[in-house]
């Protein structure tokens, strides 16, 4: 139900007011055509293996029941293989069963029904799954609402299917969260029981179906939502804003640091020496990040995400649901040369349906949005449900069910003012629009199967530290931890007398694998900490853990000693010299008499410890007197400044002949352009080979170093 464009989902709930659903007869099940992609991937090789004889649309083929098939997509053709031989080929091959109830295994899974295999994208074979409804829906229930819930929540489930199908009548679908999820003849007894329990039954409103409006969304968060405030058009009134009893609403939390990948100590023009160890910090969020980048132009280009240093949602909805966002991102593009070329983008009022898809659907479960945290670090974004919240709620049928409500109540509940008609009540069967909302798939029994009562889950979750390291420059604490199983984790920092000051996860859903967390220290002092972490599982079961650490934060700036100023050399330049007793970060400031900075010869430059050495080109300035600044700043932002004067004193050169000519260049060749008596003294600014280049009234000229003497 998910990546329905507006204009097609306006005009599908416009003609959901009106008769829109197919008359079909008393004993006339409908039947469903189904692209299959989310099982099968693009295979341009599949393999059939039938459980029962199936006739071909090429001459003398047929498929024998048990027996292996494979079908190879060769210059826009398909092949039918057995082994080695060849049976037949064309672009289009058919397959139906020759008596009911036969299944066919393609890579491995099963489904009832026939089939067309076509070519897609001139590089794909995709099969087209024609089943009766009833069939596709037993197909559908367990992949959407695990079977083990409560009858009548499966019913509902079944019912809700089966009125959205029926809004793509004619039309082909497929089998993943853009429509529902649709497993084959992977059925369970429980919702094959629900199934048949609602044959031909839908979801009715003035008498007609609601077909393609029948949405459902793994949990609302306590509140239903309108279809106009979600995707636009006309409001339906059976799609309606109110509280609902029965959601869980259950909370959840995403964390985005804004800082992704630390350029300080990384050289941007050299990005090939680090851009495949370095990481982002959110890994998960930044890839969606970059996926989003590349459908605006980057999909050739080597991105990474270098910072987020904003974001916020607003914009709420009448359900109280955000609508609109802003994100602000900085990213770096590598070129063919090996430079990393900083970018920023901001982007303001963009749809919230933007933003999530930017986080993560599974990270930002939902737009029922309950706030938002900023600090120098972090943005941490909470809220409650999973999914859009429009129409159904599965959890929320659950609940309801489990409190005694039938399927009946529970869908009146949720589409207001309907009711459930059977459309159709034949006999003949023996699963479809799923968002990627739904909720989670508990994997099922074929139908031949015995459903078994699953084991009750008394393990708690395991937590285990395995590295705490602290960032000098950025001022943070970072945990890693690995978690054993997925559970929802809360992560709090205590002081020394046992007193919360820092919350860093809040009940956030996590993973099992490794996993890290930052604690923002820069205002804490030196002292003993403890680190709380807390995992709740999917059963309740928690497991705690904690971890003293020894905050040492450097408080000490560098020395800088040794500051030595010579005078100028011959070519005007004058190198200083200066010790280090630390890795720092130095700025080094000139200004005249008057306090004016006249030259930054350093700036905010990396440089190890150690003896440094920096010259001073001085061949623009007068004589007098000027200060030196050196400031050192440390990995941890400790500054240390020193100052010194400097008296310059040119050297100049002295005539030792009668008479001198100056030249305009460094050459006996040169045009004269003065002359020098014996005795007189101009300034050097500079030499080249043996000539000395000096100050000649306004402007500058060449003297023979043979000719004079420098004092």
């Amino acid at each position: 139900m998910r990546n329905i464009t507006r204009l097609l989902l306006s005009i599908i709930l416009i003609l959901s007011l009106f008769p829109v659903f197919p008359a079909y007869g008393a004993e006339a099940e409908p039947v469903v055509k189904v692209k299959l992609k989310n099982y099968l991937g693009d295979k341009n090789t599949i393999t059939l293996v039938p459980n029962g004889n199936y006739s071909t649309n090429i001459p003398n083929v047929q498929l024998v029941s048990t027996h292996t098939y494979t079908l190879t997509l060769n210059n826009q053709v398909i092949s039918i293989k057995e082994g080695t031989k060849e049976l037949g080929h064309a672009s289009t091959v058919s397959a139906t069963p020759e008596t009911a109830n036969t299944s066919m295994a393609i890579n491995g899974r099963s489904y009832l029904g026939s089939f067309e295999f076509t070519i897609e994208s001139q590089s794909v074979i995709r099969p087209i799954n024609t089943v009766t409804m009833e069939n596709y829906l037993k197909g559908v229930v367990p992949f959407e609402m695990p079977a083990s819930w409560a009858m009548e929540a499966l019913k509902a489930q079944a019912v809700t299917a089966r009125t959205y199908a029926s809004g793509h009548s004619g039309q082909i679908i497929d089998d993943t969260i853009n429509y529902q999820v649709y497993g084959g003849y992977e059925w369970n007894s429980r919702s094959t029981e629900a199934v048949d329990d609602t044959k031909g039954q839908m979801i009715t409103y003035n008498g007609k179906s609601i077909g393609s409006a029948a949405f459902f969304s793994s949990s609302n968060g306590g509140m239903t939502e309108s279809n106009a405030n979600v995707w636009g058009g006309i409001s339906l009134p059976y799609l309606i804003v109110k509280q609902d009893p029965y959601d869980p609403a259950t909370p959840w939390n995403v964390n985005v640091h804004k800082t992704q990948i630390d350029l300080t100590n990384l050289d941007l023009t050299q990005a090939n020496s680090w851009w495949s160890t370095e990481k982002e910090t959110d890994q998960t969020i930044s890839t969606n990040i970059k996926n989003w980048l590349k459908t605006k132009g980057y999909l050739n280009q080597d991105i990474k995400i270098i910072s987020i240093p904003s974001l916020d949602l607003y914009g709420k909805t009448s359900g109280g649901r955000v609508s609109k966002g802003s994100i602000s991102i900085q990213y770096a593009v590598k070129d063919s040369k090996g430079t990393a070329i900083l970018n920023k983008l901001d982007l303001n009022d963009l749809s919230a349906t933007s933003i999530r898809a930017m986080l993560g659907i599974s990270l930002m479960k939902s737009y029922l949005v309950t706030g938002i945290q900023t600090n120098q670090d972090m943005i941490s974004i909470s809220g409650k449900g999973n999914g859009h919240g429009v129409g159904l709620s599965q959890y929320g049928a659950k609940s309801a069910a489990d409190q005694g409500k039938n399927y009946k109540d529970i869908l009146a509940f949720y589409f207001n003012g309907t009711g459930v008609t059977a459309m159709y009540s034949n006999e003949t069967s023996p699963s479809t629009n799923t968002n990627s909302d739904a909720a989670p798939v508990i994997t099922n029994p074929v139908a031949t199967s015995p459903v078994e009562k699953p084991a009750v889950d008394q393990d708690a979750p395991i937590v285990k530290v395995s590295k705490i390291t602290y960032d000098s420059k950025m001022k943070y604490v970072k945990l890693e931890y690995t978690l054993n199983e997925k559970a929802n984790m809360t992560v709090y920092v205590k002081d020394n007398k046992g007193k919360t000051i820092s919350t860093l996860l809040n009940n956030s859903s996590q993973q099992a694998g490794v996993r890290t967390v930052q604690w923002n220290a820069g205002k804490y002092s030196n002292g003993t900490y403890t680190f709380v972490m807390a995992a709740k599982d999917g059963s309740g079961n928690v497991g705690t853990s904690s971890v003293h650490y020894n905050l040492a934060k450097d408080t000490t700036a560098p020395t800088i000693k040794g500051l030595k100023v010579p005078s100028p050399d011959d070519t005007n330049k004058v190198n200083m010299t200066y010790s280090t007793n630390e890795n720092a970060y130095i700025t080094i400031t000139i200004k005249d008499s008057k306090g004016h900075t006249i030259a930054t010869v350093e700036k905010n430059r990396y440089k190890k410890s150690g003896k440094q050495s920096q010259k001073w080109d001085i061949s623009r300035l007068s004589n007098g007197t000027y200060s030196f600044s050196i400031s050192a700043v440390d990995q941890s932002n400790n500054k240390r400044t020193i100052s010194t004067k400097y008296t310059l004193k040119k050297r100049a050169a002295k005539v030792v002949v009668n008479s001198l000519h100056v030249r305009l260049k460094p050459s006996t060749t040169s045009k004269v352009i003065g002359t020098l008596k014996k005795n007189k003294t101009a300034t050097t600014i500079g030499k080249t080979g043996s000539w000395y280049e000096i100050i000649y009234g306004k402007s500058k000229g060449y003297v023979s170093s043979k000719y004079v003497t420098i004092k």
